[in-house]
């Protein structure tokens, strides 16, 4: 206990610091945006579930990374992988979305878990160049790979937002572990040619458009391109 103690009091205090507004940010948004609607309480889980996980937040925070970042990496994200695969088979449908696991009362979406997973995995193959240089076929293909397994599952689920965080996360760690800056600049034209030709067809060609995505997709679309179209879906803006 006194050692646990002692790892506590190393725990860098501004990084709590910063959790704490993001939550305090996180259940104001929440609240604003669904002030009068009938989703009107739900930032009350923000603060829930943030003391509900406080304890195994500080707990995890006395583990020295290292441990996590090494080969243990392999088995959390085989563990995650596996849990992801599990809601295909066994995961409930709420709204045409299968995404979570019911464990009694409680239920896990996996693919929140798998974030953390593959940064690990993600770091521990960046770490092996030790700052140089990645190259195309050793390194970039085989830690493009540990983010896209994971994202076209969630894709199938369909779960859009979560995969394309994947895919931010992915272009940030590759730029962090020293990628040549012509494969990021290629990366980022082929995202805003992606996204420049889903705005033009939202405007020019609609029903087109509506054909390519689904429901769901083109609902998200048009509460980003016009947020007052339709108050009760654009509080995820």
């Amino acid at each position: 206990m006194i050692i646990f103690l002692r790892k506590l009091s190393k725990i860098d205090k501004f990084t709590l610091v910063i959790v704490g507004c993001l939550i305090a940010i996180g259940t104001i948004a929440v609240y604003e945006a669904t002030f009068q609607t009938k989703l009107h309480g739900i930032h009350v889980n923000n603060i829930v579930l943030f003391g509900v996980f406080c304890i195994p937040m500080l707990l995890l925070a006395t583990i020295d990374y290292n441990l996590l970042v090494g080969k243990l990496s392999y088995v959390i994200y085989g563990l995650g992988i596996l849990l992801l695969l599990l809601v295909m088979f066994k995961g409930e449908n709420i709204n045409g979305a299968v995404r979570w696991l019911s464990i009694g009362s409680f239920q896990l979406q996996p693919s929140e878990m798998m974030k953390i997973a593959t940064v690990l995995l993600a770091a521990h193959l960046l770490q092996k160049r030790g700052g140089e240089q990645l190259r195309l076929l050793y390194d970039i293909v085989p830690f493009a790979l540990v983010f896209l397994l994971p994202t076209v599952i969630i894709m199938k689920q369909p779960d859009l937002g979560t995969a394309l965080v994947f895919i931010a996360v992915m272009l940030s760690m590759l730029w962090m572990g020293n990628v040549k800056a012509l494969y990021m600049v290629i990366c980022l034209s082929v995202i805003a040619i992606a996204v420049g030709t889903i705005c033009w067809l939202y405007f020019a060609d609609y029903e087109l458009l509506a054909k390519l995505v689904k429901p769901h997709q083109m609902s998200r679309i048009q509460t980003f391109l016009d947020p007052t179209s339709d108050p009760d879906k654009s509080w995820h803006v």
